[in-house]
């Protein structure tokens, strides 16, 4: 529990070897089917082949990019929306400019969009777009976190590798 970073790092490397066989676009003898998974993840994609290595779990990955890169997870309070924000990017995506985010995410029953963007030292921004009308408060492990509200989104300073607790309203 808590080792945000070094989950982080394994699923960087799982998703920069797995999601490039995912996503292309041709047919070739080797690896999955696009838009198909492979039963197991070698470094070495040339040694699966298309006959027996087309699975449906490409979704795994999504789960591997929200939970252990984005770091979306629950909270332990049911009675409200909130969720927590345990960002762990890693080489290539803690440059600074970039950006990772979702859109249209169902969360316990509330809509959202949520955005990171990377600044200098490790540094991020958190957006959200909740509904209209609907507010938004974060937490740190030391209280509350400054939200900025401008056209419809709310922005807040995080740390790579820092947990956040998000509450919609």
């Amino acid at each position: 529990a808590g080792a945000y970073g070094p989950a982080g790092q394994l699923a960087h490397q799982v998703l920069s070897s797995v999601y490039p066989t995912l996503d292309r676009r041709d047919e070739t003898e080797v690896g999955a089917r696009p838009g198909t998974s492979s039963e197991w993840w070698p470094d070495d994609h040339s040694q699966t082949s298309v006959s027996n290595e087309t699975y449906g779990w490409g979704a795994t990955t999504a789960i591997l990019l929200l939970r252990h890169l984005f770091g979306l997870g629950p909270v332990e309070e049911v009675d409200q929306t909130a969720f927590e924000l345990a960002p762990a990017l890693s080489g290539e995506l803690l440059r600074p400019g970039r950006r990772l985010g979702f859109a249209n995410l169902h969360y316990r029953g509330a809509v959202f969009d949520a955005e990171l963007q990377v600044e200098r030292h490790h540094r991020l921004t958190g957006r959200l777009t909740p509904a209209a009308g609907q507010s938004v408060s974060v937490e740190s492990g030391q209280g509350p976190v400054e939200v900025r509200r401008a056209w419809g989104a709310v922005t807040f300073p995080m740390h790579n590798g820092h947990r956040y607790v998000i509450r919609l309203a």
